[in-house]
């Protein structure tokens, strides 16, 4: 297919001893023709205590999120999703003023063992490729997981996947998933975004990691001290 991201799959192993789990899905959408550019505006949101107090969720490791917020689209906050498996810490989806999705975003928390940085990233880039994409992507039609590579968000090492597949109602969407690595414990946050090409300004698979909605929100993660 064209505009094919163009990058290399870690070739990795699991870090003995390291404990992985995520949880995630995405539930049928329906789409109509839109586009978001030139966000500026956000709200922050602390996950922490007295997130999880609120909401009866678990939160090991606390972080901050900068949402963005326009008179364009919509935003729609579910920190209840999904049944007694979904270990999502919150979902966010950004809908047209006809609540179209656009995109939407799930926080997971996952756990890499801590010790040799350079492993933690392949550990980290073993569960996107094996664990959380295959979990994604459950009940769609042609999965492909186009590469994964190293990156930092907000100074923390990280690793991004990105990939697509197809719903047999929708169409095509695309995925872009990251692990943002806890530097100083082994609780860390998979961001897992999922995206129509029709209705987002990522309309194309090299734009996944610069362009978007949720890219913006990815980026705003950082942890918080204890």
């Amino acid at each position: 297919m064209p505009n094919v991201v163009r990058f290399s799959i870690f070739s990795v192993g699991l870090m003995v001893g390291t404990v992985v789990s995520a949880a995630t899905s995405v539930g049928s959408v329906s789409f109509t023709p839109f586009s978001v550019k030139g966000l500026t505006v956000s709200k922050t949101i602390n996950i922490d205590s007295a997130f999880a107090k609120k909401y009866g969720k678990s939160v090991a490791a606390p972080f901050r999120i900068q949402v963005p917020v326009s008179k364009k689209f919509l935003n729609y906050y579910d920190p209840k999703v999904g049944g007694p498996n979904d270990t999502t810490l919150l979902k966010i989806s950004f809908a047209t003023k006809e609540k179209q999705i656009i995109e939407n975003i799930r926080l997971v928390p996952v756990q890499i063992g801590m010790g040799d940085p350079a492993l933690r990233i392949k550990t980290a880039a073993h569960l996107l490729s094996n664990q959380a994409f295959a979990d994604a992507s459950k009940g769609y039609l042609n999965a492909k997981l186009f590469g994964i590579v190293q990156t930092k968000i907000n100074g923390a090492d990280g690793v991004v996947g990105v990939g697509q597949f197809e719903d047999p109602t929708i169409g095509l969407l695309y995925v872009h998933l990251v692990v943002i690595l806890n530097p100083t414990d082994r609780h860390s946050i998979l961001a897992f975004a999922t995206i129509n090409p029709k209705l987002s300004a990522a309309n194309k698979p090299d734009l996944l990691r610069k362009a978007g909605i949720t890219y913006k929100l990815i980026e705003s993660i950082g942890f918080l001290g204890r």
